[in-house]
């Protein structure tokens, strides 16, 4: 086991491949372990705890990222320009944000914590094809799942619970799969979506959302059916969203079961 705490960067991968990295301790540095142009390399059961960054990768692809430790950092994981990654049963957990994909496709996420972060538990921005499935995103003081200009991502078993904003959020997001997902508690809507189309939303259960269980804003042709919405305000909102499909959801137990305003 290696200790490098108080560094610019506590562990540095420059181009280097197919390398296992694991119990490691990066403390108080900038980087806790970082990346670059490096493939095929695990990193498994090492702890980065208050860093800028704790574990960060650039342009670096099929990595395997399972049960580190990331908390108290600015970003606790954070991916850009790397695709093709699987981060599982990490914990990201009192960040600025706990997991952050920019600009990075084809990456599987699975059976992650990411709660009591100050922004999102775990933001995708302009990123696509991802597959988030089994991560708890709770008790984050801003959003629990955020899709940002994203195509194609698919959010199957995943947990966004007791968020101070939105459960899972979709902004400018098309072409996505939410399936199985649970979002309750939430302090504004469990699902959002906002300027976003050809959305499918699956077997979803939402309740107890102090505003909206699944609200649409400006969003067109999505689908969601089987969806179980209950206990809050609105059960389903839509506000300007044209040519949605609503098929076989049940709505009880809220004050507005179905609500479209400006839509058709």
């Amino acid at each position: 086991d290696n200790i490098a705490n108080n560094n610019a960067y506590g562990l540095y991968l420059d181009f280097c491949d197919n390398n296992t990295i694991s119990d490691n301790i990066a403390n108080n540095n900038s980087n806790g372990i970082h990346l670059s142009n490096s493939n095929g390399n695990l990193l498994s059961g090492n702890i980065v705890n208050n860093n800028t960054y704790g574990i960060s990768l650039y342009k670096s692809n099929t990595n395997k990222l399972s049960v580190n430790t990331a908390n108290d950092n600015s970003h606790g994981i954070h991916l850009s320009n790397s695709n093709e990654n699987m981060l599982s049963g990490n914990s990201a957990n009192n960040n600025q944000y706990g997991i952050y994909l920019s600009h990075s496709d084809d990456n599987i996420l699975s059976g992650n914590t990411a709660s009591y972060n100050n922004n999102q538990g775990i933001r995708l921005y302009y990123s696509d094809n991802n597959t988030l499935s089994g991560n708890t995103a709770t008790i984050n003081n801003f959003r629990g799942l955020e899709l940002f200009f994203g195509i194609n991502n698919t959010l199957s078993g995943n947990i966004a619970s007791n968020n101070t904003d939105h459960g899972i959020y979709l902004y400018y997001s098309d072409n996505c799969t939410l399936i199985g997902n649970t979002a309750s508690n939430n302090n504004y809507r469990g699902i959002g979506l906002s300027k976003s189309n050809y959305n499918k939303l699956s077997g979803n259960t939402i309740s107890y959302n102090l505003n909206r269980g699944i609200g649409l804003s400006k969003s067109n042709y999505n689908t969601l059916s089987g969806n179980n919405i209950s206990n809050s305000h609105y059960g389903i909102y839509l506000y300007t969203s044209n040519n949605n499909t609503l098929l076989e959801n049940t709505a009880n137990n809220n004050t507005y079961g179905i609500f479209l305003s400006k839509s058709n």
